[in-house]
């Protein structure tokens, strides 16, 4: 097993989660505007007032759960990960840390889009591909995460399930990792 700490981090993923953070929390912006509207429609009696607060009530909590929804799931996604001998630690877009000790991963996936490590509980750390070092950084994070007997999942697969290809295509990084371990 490892006994190093390594550090990864990618600008360009900080960059594009804050630009899409800014996208969702201009749906806020929009909706005050529609608000406003409603509000000046029905001060001027055009549309009814139980109608107007409905339709804010409703505009609202649909906007509302969206834009939750939306930045909660951004909040998973890192740019920045160290990974110890006995912890992952990631951190989002507003530079928040999660950390998960490698004894309490409940499972690693290794996808096309996302290295998603899940923890007890809300727990989750999502790593994009725009790491410098990606395939390292995935080959060492399966090893952390077998060597404290965390499932490993490749595409959703089992990895003692999972073609002998995609096995390899992910195991590519080996040689590399080993060096720096």
């Amino acid at each position: 097993m490892a006994t190093q700490t390594h550090v990864y981090d990618s600008e360009a993923a900080l960059r594009i989660m804050r630009q899409r953070a800014a996208r969702v929390s201009a749906w806020g912006a929009g909706m005050v505007t529609v608000s406003g509207a409603l509000l000046a429609l029905g001060a001027f009696d055009v549309l009814s007032q139980p109608l107007v607060l409905m339709l804010l009530a409703m505009g609202w909590l649909l906007t509302g759960g969206w834009i939750g929804r939306r930045l909660h799931a951004l909040r998973r996604i890192v740019w920045y990960l160290r990974l110890t001998p006995t912890k992952v630690t990631g951190s989002d877009y507003v530079r928040q840390s999660t950390t998960i000790a490698w004894s309490a991963v409940a499972y690693v996936n290794v996808s096309d889009e996302m290295l998603t490590i899940v923890g007890p509980g809300l727990s989750v750390i999502q790593v994009p591909p725009l790491f410098v070092g990606y395939d390292r950084l995935v080959r060492q994070v399966i090893d952390r995460a077998m060597a404290h007997e965390a499932r490993v999942y490749l595409d959703g697969t089992p990895l003692d399930h999972a073609p002998l290809d995609a096995i390899a295509a992910v195991l590519s990084a080996s040689s590399s990792a080993d060096d720096d371990s």
